[in-house]
């Protein structure tokens, strides 16, 4: 059974479709964001006759991925060190410096919300790397994989 975040072998990484890409090694750590999540929210400042009332069916998607020098919450969201397009496969990496003595953090980002999914990476972890199908104009249409080796 493949659990989301912890460390996988080359044969787990493969039922994920991710070893064809050459993306995972083995040991890797291969994150899985959720591809959408249901999220609650609130109004302040409605006053009447405006009511809030929630959108039930409404589910929030997978945008993206991010990687942060710390916990999220202190907003050091990383610029990739690089990012390759070919065609429509964008592949974005991080290099993460053992001598920055922080800790890196991974978030998975969605649609229509504020709302992160965040996990520490390993402090094994030397750089991540995801890659996104894009749109012809190069705008990202999906997360294809994610892994930090």
């Amino acid at each position: 059974m493949v659990v989301a975040g912890r460390l996988r072998s080359r044969t787990a990484a493969g039922l994920l479709g991710l070893a064809g890409m050459g993306v995972v090694q083995a040991a890797d750590f291969v994150p899985q964001c959720p591809a959408s999540i249901s999220t609650t929210v609130s109004a302040k400042g409605a006053e009447a006759p405006w009511q809030a009332v929630a959108d039930a069916a409404a589910r929030s998607t997978l945008a993206g991925v991010r990687v942060y020098s710390g916990p999220p919450a202190e907003m050091a969201n990383l610029v990739p060190d690089s990012v390759k397009r070919v065609k429509r496969l964008e592949t974005a990496t991080w290099q993460l410096p053992k001598e920055s003595g922080r800790a890196y953090w991974l978030a998975c980002s969605y649609h229509n919300t504020a709302l992160l999914l965040a996990q520490p990476v390993p402090a094994t972890a030397r750089s991540c790397t995801l890659q996104s199908g894009t749109l012809p104009s190069g705008q990202v249409l999906k997360v294809l994989g994610v892994s930090c080796q």
